[in-house]
């Protein structure tokens, strides 16, 4: 039986479609959601910026020069030389579920909300667990929402169970 918090999250997706706008749905803007913010420097360091202000940096063994990341999910910027390599991954409507499970984290508290954060794929994410996110999580963004709605659908959990 869907809960409180399921039917007000349901209700924002029937409003609001990955964070778009009314006017974005109008305009048939297509929309793209940054999944993963990172680069691989030349001695092989993976720089990876998780939310927004998470800057990030580290000097290069192989070059020696200093490279930098920020932005989280919601901008990417880059310091430093610019021979890296970004592998940050762009979510676009059109991408298969499994794209979205090896690259979108849920950043989790632990149970009673105290513990030291921890970054959960959502395929690693318990199905109790997205199902709490659900109940709970008032201001949930619509993307993620979306998202975690899916997984349960991939799940074969039904909105009942």
């Amino acid at each position: 039986m869907a809960t409180d918090g399921v039917l007000r999250v349901l209700s924002l997706i029937e409003h609001t479609s990955a964070g778009i706008t009314d006017r974005d749905m109008k305009s048939k803007k297509e929309v793209r959601k940054l999944l993963y913010n990172a680069i691989c420097t030349p001695d092989g360091t993976v720089l990876e910026s998780r939310h927004r202000h998470d800057f990030r940096q580290h000097r290069d063994k192989k070059t020696g020069k200093l490279y930098g990341i920020d932005g989280g999910l919601d901008y990417r910027r880059r310091s430093g030389p610019e021979d890296y390599e970004d592998i940050s991954i762009i979510w676009e409507p059109n991408m298969p579920h499994d794209t979205l499970r090896d690259y979108l984290k849920w950043a989790s508290y632990g149970k009673n909300g105290k513990g030291p954060v921890r970054y959960i794929l959502l395929k690693d994410l318990d199905t109790d667990h997205i199902n709490n996110i659900l109940d709970t999580q008032r201001d949930l963004d619509a993307f993620y929402a979306k998202a975690l709605f899916a997984e349960l659908d991939f799940r074969g959990v039904t909105q009942d169970q």
